[in-house]
């Protein structure tokens, strides 16, 4: 599965930035900022 989606669903379940980095091998910042882009594509009508 992309790294993406995996991000996503693990902080849609509450699992905090620093953990879901060190599960999936990205940094934080970037797991941040794949969340913030999916979050803000989702509130567009």
């Amino acid at each position: 599965m992309e790294k993406r989606k995996i991000v996503i669903r693990l902080r849609e379940k509450g699992v905090s930035n620093k953990e879901v980095a060190q599960i999936v091998g990205i940094s934080a910042q970037t797991t941040s900022t794949y969340y913030s882009r999916y979050k803000k594509k989702e509130k567009i009508p």
